[in-house]
């Protein structure tokens, strides 16, 4: 059996897991927007719709993947929101067409991406034990 002395490192390991949310929130946060930029970067929105091209032929929105995220990061809340003009291209206002820039909802990428993030964490705390 175990002594105490071998399961400290291990039971102290364990104490941190709770607090990895909080530690990791703003990681989260850049891996999910990083997820979606990729995406803008391809000329389609978060959720792989392909966006429909300028009436001049050419790509819509060429700067959207640098441009178009704010992220804010509050504890564990994670908050992707469009910046300047690019919030009419969310679901198209007038003449705009809908060129979506935020997913409807998490996309497995994202979703990848996340648990990518908590996995290396978690790695992170028991790996040394």
């Amino acid at each position: 059996m175990s002594s105490s002395r071998e399961l400290s490192p291990l039971i102290m390991a364990l104490r941190r897991l709770p607090y990895l949310t909080v530690e990791s929130a703003e990681e989260v946060g850049a891996a999910l927007q990083a997820s979606v930029e990729s995406d803008l970067a391809g000329g389609r929105s978060p959720d792989g719709v392909a966006w429909a091209p300028k009436k001049d032929g050419g790509s819509a929105l060429a700067n959207a993947a640098s441009n178009a995220l704010k992220r804010t990061v509050n504890g564990t809340k994670i908050s992707l929101l469009t910046r300047g003009h690019y919030w009419a291209h969310q679901q198209g206002v007038g003449n705009t067409p809908a060129r979506p820039v935020l997913p409807s909802s998490i996309t497995p990428k994202m979703q990848a991406a996340m648990v990518s993030v908590i996995e290396d964490r978690i790695k992170g705390v028991l790996g040394n034990v």
